[in-house]
């Protein structure tokens, strides 16, 4: 296949997926919306609890592949490079040295369920930005 015939078609693909993720984001509630969609008293962002589609649960559902690697922290990294001001490799300590957020948010699953209230601490990405400015 010649490289313009290969253009147009990457091209043309493309234009189809934007288009049809600009459908989705029309279907997709929020707060502009005069009503907007789902269920249960506002959230702190004023959406409702729980998105269309979702179902509360109490439990914490867990989906894994069943291996759960064994990394010693002191061989543990994080490395952020690309497209940033400032590549970091991060060991265990240099990571756990970073502002600490705490926060209590509700998790909606790509699988349809909800837990609300969920408490979390840990390294924001808000933080690690900053750190290297993307």
């Amino acid at each position: 296949m010649e490289e313009p015939e290969k253009l147009e078609r990457i091209i043309e693909a493309r234009m189809k997926l934007k288009a049809r993720f600009e459908q989705q984001i029309q279907a997709t509630p929020s707060l502009a919306d005069d009503q907007p969609k789902g269920s249960g008293p506002p959230n702190r962002h004023g959406m409702p609890t729980i998105p269309i589609g979702q179902t509360k649960t109490v439990k914490w559902p867990v989906l894994d592949l069943g291996y759960h690697p064994n990394i010693p922290q002191e061989r543990w990294r994080l490395t952020i490079d690309g497209a940033v001001d400032h590549p970091v490799v991060l060991t265990w300590k240099d990571f756990m040295t970073l502002p600490q957020t705490k926060d209590t948010s509700d998790f909606h699953c790509v699988t349809t369920w909800s837990k609300l209230d969920m408490h979390w601490k840990g390294v924001s990405l808000i933080d690690l930005a900053a750190l290297v400015q993307p």
